[in-house]
């Protein structure tokens, strides 16, 4: 465990990970040099960052892109212990804190979002089921748009903003880079 100096409070921290938080004044920040020790400071809510002994404008790049965030229903819960599913015993609240999130595309109004997501459920329907189960001979058979509405909560947001410099690597492309 390395031991350091919060830049704000001039206490001793310890630091567990690359982002931590000042446990006296609370100041977040990130490892940005192991060795010597070197702090880049994350003002959280704020539009600058501050490093050691000059300030920079963070630039949050918008993503052409809207969210759509699948979260389970009751239905979809008891299809789970209908199957004798290991974690069907956790409740909606608790397994909806890691939901699917879909980014679609960029409509202005949420009807346009929603016709897209429905025009899609049974894509996302089967790819929920497979998310907590491959046999696909458990799954219902007849999964219509009224059953995609009963076992599923689709929550629409429209700004999209990329917090993180860098490429967004999809997960195929990641495959196919050269080693």
């Amino acid at each position: 465990m390395l031991k350091g100096i919060c830049p704000n409070c001039e206490l001793e921290i310890y630091i567990y990970e690359e982002i931590i938080e000042c446990e006296s004044c609370g100041l977040v920040m990130r490892v940005s040099k192991w060795e010597p020790l070197e702090f880049e400071l994350l003002n959280e809510g704020s539009t600058e960052v501050a490093t050691h002994n000059k300030t920079k404008k963070l630039r949050w790049n918008s993503v052409n892109r809207n969210v759509a965030i699948v979260k389970l229903k009751e239905p979809f819960l008891s299809w789970l212990k209908a199957i004798q599913h290991p974690d069907a015993d956790m409740s909606a609240e608790y397994i909806n804190k890691c939901c699917t999130t879909l980014l679609i595309p960029d409509f202005a109004m949420e009807e346009d979002s929603r016709a897209y997501i429905y025009s899609h459920q049974q894509a996302i329907f089967e790819n929920e089921l497979k998310s907590w189960d491959q046999d696909e001979v458990v799954f219902p058979k007849q999964r219509d748009l009224k059953m995609f509405e009963e076992w599923f909560d689709i929550e629409i947001y429209t700004t999209v903003l990329d917090t993180v410099d860098g490429v967004i690597m999809k997960e195929d492309e990641e495959d196919d880079q050269p080693e």
